[in-house]
């Protein structure tokens, strides 16, 4: 638990300091190319291990709260005001249905490798529980889940974050 705790208060505070980096050598720049820079070069930081699958909800939603307080940042939001339906808007993702689309673009590539070993362990994986879950949280069948395409697979989770946003 104490370990848990450890890499997480690392984890934010890298990304914080790859941030503040970022934004500091990129003052007079435009908004959408900060954060374009934000997405390339420190999101990385937050989304590492995501696939592994060893965070709590809890810790989703704390991670959540970073990706949103650097859209508050770059475009001058209140410490409390909701940036969800704006990043929306961008067209982007908030942290969770980010991790979504990373988990089921790597279970989608594991599916399609040439690799019968690879092949193999993701058909497994999207027997269990972890992956139906999945599914049901963003409306996929996932009987069928091996069929959809990439672009399918993105608009469906895009679609789900827009509908929350609306909510």
């Amino acid at each position: 638990m104490a370990s848990s705790y450890h890499t997480g208060k690392k984890l934010k505070q890298n990304f914080f300091t790859a941030c503040k980096s970022v934004l500091g050598n990129s003052r007079g720049a435009d908004d959408i190319v900060r954060l374009n820079l934000i997405e390339s070069h420190c999101l990385r930081l937050l989304t590492y291990g995501v696939n592994a699958d060893c965070l709590k909800s809890s810790d989703y939603i704390d991670l959540n709260t970073c990706w949103s307080s650097v859209f508050r940042r770059i475009f001058h939001f209140h410490k409390h005001e909701p940036v969800h339906v704006f990043t929306c808007g961008l067209g982007r993702l908030d942290f969770i249905h980010l991790c979504h689309k990373m988990r089921l673009t790597f279970i989608r590539k594991g599916l399609n490798s040439a690799n019968q070993s690879v092949k193999f362990f993701t058909r497994l994986f999207i027997l269990g529980h972890d992956f139906m879950k999945l599914c049901d949280v963003i409306d996929v069948d996932a009987m069928h889940f091996y069929k959809l395409s990439f672009g399918t697979v993105n608009r469906l989770i895009y679609n789900h974050f827009r509908d929350s946003c609306l909510e």
